[in-house]
């Protein structure tokens, strides 16, 4: 029998003797590798090599999911002292990891903290905030595929950090489990890049953790929401960066004769949280208006403090979601009529011929009915 062997190392070179009773002699001490040498088998390695060849030691897996406790100075933030709370921390570094879930704890400790004494470091509250911190790229990539809009959140880098209440995480959960499906394995082969081929197994990771951590939270509250009331500490989920919102455009001073209420967009929400407690929402919306030249975009900020209980939606302060709003002093201002007058505003904006049929603006107040170019003297008593 003749057996056809390729050079697979330049370290190993097999010596092959022609006659078929002959031994076939190594000029390296490896062990020879048989497998993938075509018209070799099991069968045909002699008894000696055999019994000397050693099954191949695998690594193990590496660990997709880990716990952390970070401890920060609180003057500095620098961090004081890492617990992970599964694997040993010298085992893997943070890329070989999907996403950490860390709980950050403040400290007076300095960064001359000895981690060899015993204890932990103080701590300056028992509170501490959480963060999910992202490293796979098919997690990254998936949110910078579907977030369509999130002026607060930004995916670029090789790992993002996500803090609670993980609110871009819950606002696109549907449609991240939605973009899930579509690499299900079940499917059939289809080519995968480096950004999709992990990503069923890496979105299935975080989907379940938010199953497990935060959406049944999430699945109560918006049960209130469809009998039109919410709670505080829940309030972001009505704010989903990007929604339509209808606020008091007076900044606080509504004026019921003026009707103030006016549509915007929703651009940013932020949290003040401390020791544990949620303080208020920093909100920023957006709107058009004309300064007498250009047409040209404003913000509206405002700060949403505590209340308890449970309060209908049409009812909060600041910005309702324009789904929810209504105005019980005068139930023709819906936003169907918002719209429809930021529509005809605009439309005044455009360069064209337009023709006025009322009074001017001031004394003797004369009737007036002329086109557009006329228009300005006449408001001002010309």
């Amino acid at each position: 029998m003749t057996n056809e062997v390729r050079e697979t190392d330049s370290s190993a070179h097999l010596v092959l003797c022609e006659a078929s009773d002959r031994e076939c002699k190594l000029n390296s001490p490896e062990p020879i590798n048989f497998e993938g040498i075509p018209g070799s088998s099991n069968n045909e390695v002699g008894t000696s090599t055999a019994k000397t060849k050693t099954a191949p030691s695998h690594p193990p897996d590496p660990v997709l999911v880990r716990y952390k406790h970070e401890y920060r100075n609180d003057t500095t933030h620098a961090v004081i002292h890492v617990e992970v709370s599964t694997e040993p921390f010298e085992v893997h570094s943070e890329a070989s990891s999907v996403f950490d879930i860390v709980t950050t704890f403040n400290t007076p400790d300095n960064s001359t903290w000895d981690p060899s004494r015993k204890g932990l470091p103080q701590l300056v509250s028992t509170f501490g905030y959480k963060s999910i911190i992202i490293y796979s790229s098919s997690i990254i990539n998936a949110l910078r595929t579907i977030v369509d809009y999130e002026s607060t959140e930004t995916f670029s880098g090789d790992s993002i950090i996500i803090r609670e209440p993980f609110a871009v995480l819950v606002h696109y959960y549907d449609q991240l489990t939605q973009y899930r499906e579509k690499f299900d394995p079940r499917l059939g082969n289809r080519e995968l890049c480096r950004f999709t081929k992990d990503i069923y197994l890496h979105l299935g990771l975080l989907v379940d953790h938010l199953d497990a951590n935060v959406m049944p939270n999430v699945r109560e509250e918006e049960s209130r929401h469809r009998r039109g009331v919410a709670t505080f500490d829940m309030l972001w989920l009505l704010w989903k960066p990007g929604c339509e919102v209808v606020g008091d455009g007076a900044r606080g001073n509504f004026d019921l004769v003026s009707k103030r209420w006016d549509g915007f967009i929703l651009h940013s929400v932020d949290y003040s949280i401390k020791d544990g407690r949620l303080l208020g929402y920093d909100l920023v919306l957006w709107g058009m208006q004309y300064n007498g030249k250009n047409l040209q975009s404003y913000e509206v900020t405002m700060f949403v403090y505590p209340f308890s209980g449970k309060r209908n939606i049409r009812d909060l302060p600041g910005a309702v979601p324009a789904q929810y709003w209504g105005n019980p002093n005068d139930p023709d201002y819906t936003v169907e009529y918002l719209k429809r007058r930021g529509m005809q505003y605009f439309s005044l904006m455009e360069k064209q011929c337009v023709y006025y049929a009322g009074d001017t603006l001031k004394h003797p107040f004369a009737r007036v009915e002329a086109p557009f170019p006329h228009l300005l003297c006449f408001l001002n008593g010309g």
